[in-house]
């Protein structure tokens, strides 16, 4: 059951990846246009729906549903946006709100059972906690500025594609702590 889990670490390391561009694509670009940022949140939701849809239907991945949810839910949010991206701001919160509240509780989910299986699950809780206050956070507060919700974005998409990549390197490693300087690896 380790093996299978260890095979897909490459899933994680790309979400993880496409996290940090994004975070960094909204730290270096503030000024563009907010219809740029509808329409690359738009993709990232996407890509990251058909990421999540693809590991759900991998032959090897345990517990298929919440991956499966949360890949569909991606994709469908991801699409509305690409399609609207002139939608108005509170439409775009409440879409964004969804997806995060709906994508980050399916990512929990999924890591109370392959905690059952492996420690590697509270990487996976630890970003889906993230997600869920992102989304709890855009419904309390729709009327942020937007220049400070980038930044939110931002910072969160930031955070979450570090914790991708840990989650990744554990994966990669069977829970082994990483090796950072070429010394001996140790075994929890």
């Amino acid at each position: 059951m380790l093996q299978k889990i260890r095979e897909h670490w490459l899933f994680a390391i790309a979400r993880g990846v496409l996290a940090i561009v994004f975070g960094a694509f909204v730290l270096a670009r503030p000024a563009t246009a907010v219809v740029a940022l509808v329409v690359v949140f738009g993709l990232y939701a996407f890509v990251d729906g058909i990421a999540a849809l693809l590991y759900a239907v991998s032959p090897r991945t345990l517990y298929r549903w919440a991956p499966a949810l949360e890949g569909v839910a991606g994709m469908v949010i991801g699409f509305l946006v690409i399609r609207s991206p002139t939608m108005p701001a509170a439409s775009l919160y409440a879409l964004i709100s969804f997806w995060a509240i709906f994508v980050g509780a399916a990512q929990v989910i999924h890591a109370i059972q392959l905690r059952k299986a492996t420690q590697q699950g509270r990487y996976l809780s630890i970003g889906g906690c993230l997600q869920v206050l992102l989304g709890i956070l855009l419904l309390v507060r729709p009327h942020v500025v937007s220049s400070a919700m980038l930044y939110l974005i931002a910072a969160y998409a930031l955070v979450r594609g570090v914790v991708d990549i840990v989650l990744a390197l554990r994966m990669r490693h069977g829970g082994r702590t990483i090796p950072t300087t070429g010394g001996p690896v140790v075994q929890h």
